[in-house]
C-alpha cells in the first residue's frame, strides 16, 4: 500500500449511499522471482477495520483504478483500488489474495 485517500473522489456517476464513505488504496503489485504470472484485478482486494470486519472493492468507482490484467517476473501494476466503508469505520490493513480461489494472501498496513 502506497496512498490512501480518505475520503476519495468517485467518478462522475458513480454514487455512495448516505451511510458510507468511499476510501480508495493506492497499490503496487510487483511479481519478483516466480515464473507464473499473476493476475491483476480489483476484486481480489479487501480491506479490514479494527474491529476485523472485511470490505470488499468496488470496481469503477474512482480515476486512475487499478487495471485488470497479468504481470510477469519483473512486472509490476500500480493504481487504486476504491472501498465503500461505514462512515465510523477505522481501516487499518488491505488484504490481496491472488487468484479467488488461492490460500496466498498479501496484507499490508494502511499508511
Amino acid at each position: 500500500a502506497l496512498a490512501v485517500q480518505d475520503p476519495a473522489t468517485p467518478i462522475d456517476g458513480y454514487t455512495i449511499d448516505s451511510e458510507s464513505r468511499l476510501v480508495a488504496v493506492q497499490v503496487e503489485l510487483n511479481v519478483t522471482s516466480a515464473e507464473e504470472k499473476m493476475a491483476v484485478d480489483t476484486t481480489y482486494a479487501t480491506v479490514t477495520d479494527d474491529s476485523q470486519i472485511d470490505y470488499t472493492a468496488v470496481s469503477q468507482a474512482i480515476k486512475d483504478e487499478l487495471a485488470v490484467s497479468e504481470i510477469g517476473k519483473g512486472e509490476k501494476a500500480t493504481g487504486w483500488i476504491a472501498f465503500s466503508v461505514p462512515k465510523a469505520a477505522k481501516l487499518k490493513s488491505i488484504t490481496y489474495r491472488i487468484g479467488l480461489i488461492s490460500v496466498v494472501a498479501l496484507t499490508a498496513d494502511l499508511p
